[in-house]
């Protein structure tokens, strides 16, 4: 089961983290997968639900890029980072050994671009006055020598 968390009903303190697994996907890395929970339910990963406004879809084979107003979807954006860097530094509070990795923010770098790709069925994307709601699944937190960020995927 899936439950989906709207971006302004997230609260850092409540995130937590799993043991240190060998990641499969980066080399020479490693990850903890995230997981939240308050007093009323635990979730092993976390997918966050934005609507963004003014958006225009562009099909690229079976993946879609959204092109927004940046303009429009600040404080949308300002949220992300602010979800992204808590969960980064919560997980550094939280062990003490990686404060000396740099945070990567991905998350928030996408967004700020303007312009972000997700996979989705057609049926599914929502275009209703120029807005298209997208989810962002939290999975973990990856790691290498150097640097720290949180996996995440976008979908429709």
């Amino acid at each position: 089961m899936n439950l989906v968390l709207p971006y302004n009903n997230i609260h850092i303190k409540n995130f937590y983290y799993g043991k240190k697994m060998n990641n499969t996907i980066m080399t020479n890395s490693f990850f903890h997968n995230i997981y939240y929970s308050d007093e009323n339910i635990q979730l092993n990963n976390v997918i966050i639900k934005v609507g963004l406004e003014r958006c225009n879809i562009k099909e690229y084979f079976n993946k879609y890029t959204c092109i927004f107003d940046l303009h429009i979807n600040r404080e949308l954006i300002s949220n992300l980072e602010r979800i992204e860097k808590g969960i980064l530094d919560n997980f550094t509070s939280n062990n003490h050994i990686y404060n000396s990795l740099q945070n990567e923010y991905k998350l928030t770098e996408h967004f700020k671009k303007g312009d972000i790709k997700f996979t989705s069925n057609l049926e599914r994307i929502h275009n209703e006055n120029n807005t298209v709601n997208v989810m962002i699944k939290i999975s973990g937190i990856w790691y290498n020598n150097n640097s720290k960020g949180i996996i995440f995927k976008i979908t429709n």
